[in-house]
């Protein structure tokens, strides 16, 4: 069984972040499949204890990844795969809004989608000792605060960020309302016309 606990941001990073999760679970032992289904929310998991087995691209057979303990899992736009978990699990994840994880690091979507980018690839060695401070933290509290303010600082980094820009806010009304809004309604929030 997988245990949860969620936090939410600080309220400037609220915009761009859905919130932080620390999860835990143990497989005692046995191999645990989790399929990557499509999905819209980028993160960024802390693996301290075990770490992913393997990612494996189930048409072919071919192990796409290996684990490790930090990494950017982009949005999934298909199903990607099967993700093979043994061991006793413990991490934290950032999970973003849509739009958000560009809006703080600028970088583009489309280098993401339907991957996973092993984090010191992003961030070099910046996100080793942020997985140390957040190994070393007692609570998930600790942990977020932490978390806030790598964020701020990269998203301080970015002056032209802006939390209200039509296309993040728009892609956030979307998730707000479960897909459950009309293309005509979202062209006015926009403020966009419905043609190209």
């Amino acid at each position: 069984m997988v245990t949860t606990t969620e936090i939410n941001p600080t309220p400037v990073l609220a915009p761009y972040i859905r919130c932080y999760a620390y999860r835990e679970f143990d497989t005692y032992g046995t191999d645990v499949i989790k399929p990557w289904h499509a999905s819209h929310e980028v993160n960024i998991p802390f693996f301290f204890k075990a770490v992913p087995v393997k990612l494996v691209d189930t048409s072919t057979g071919k192990i796409l990844k290996t684990g490790k303990n930090c990494g950017v899992v982009g949005l999934s736009s298909q199903y990607n795969g099967e993700m093979t978990f043994n061991g006793y699990y413990s991490f934290f994840q950032i999970i973003f809004k849509p739009n958000g994880f560009y809006k703080i690091f600028a970088i583009p979507s489309s280098h993401i989608t339907d991957r996973i980018i092993w984090g010191e690839d992003i961030f070099n060695t910046e996100i080793k000792l942020l997985l140390e401070q957040l190994s070393e933290a007692g609570t998930i509290k600790e942990m977020a605060e932490l978390v806030n303010g790598w964020l701020l600082h990269h998203l301080n980094k970015q002056r032209w960020a802006y939390q209200q820009d039509r296309i993040t806010a728009t892609a956030n009304l979307i998730v707000k309302k479960s897909g459950i809004i009309s293309i005509d309604d979202l062209a006015v929030y926009a403020n966009m016309s419905k043609k190209f």
